[in-house]
C-alpha cells in the first residue's frame, strides 16, 4: 500500500499522555494497492455529521470484479481470528 501524500493526506495525531507514544489515525487518504497484479485506489473521507463524525471508503478498479473481489478478501481477512481476545465492555 502506497499513501499519495501528494494528492491528499490528512492524519491525525493524538497525543495520550506523559510517557505514552502518540498514535495516528488516517482521517481523509488516497491510497495505491497493488493486490494480484491489479493497482486499486482507496479513497478514505471523514467528514462531521453533527456531533459525530462518518467515515466513507472507495475503492476504484478498472473492473467492478477486481474491486468486489478485493473487497470480499479484505472482508475475510478482518472477520478471521488469529489469537486475538475480543473484550467488550458497555458504555
Amino acid at each position: 500500500m502506497i499513501e499519495q501524500k501528494s494528492v491528499f493526506h490528512h492524519v491525525r495525531t493524538d497525543w495520550m499522555g506523559i510517557g505514552e507514544k502518540e498514535r495516528e489515525h488516517v482521517v481523509n487518504s488516497w491510497l495505491n494497492v497493488l493486490w494480484k497484479g491489479q493497482l486499486l485506489d482507496l479513497i478514505l473521507i471523514t467528514w462531521a455529521d453533527g456531533c459525530s463524525h462518518r467515515r466513507h471508503y472507495w475503492i476504484v478498479a478498472d473492473d467492478k470484479q477486481v474491486a468486489a473481489d478485493f473487497f470480499n478478501a479484505v472482508c475475510e481477512w478482518g472477520f478471521e481470528v488469529r489469537g486475538e481476545i475480543l473484550v467488550y465492555r458497555r458504555r
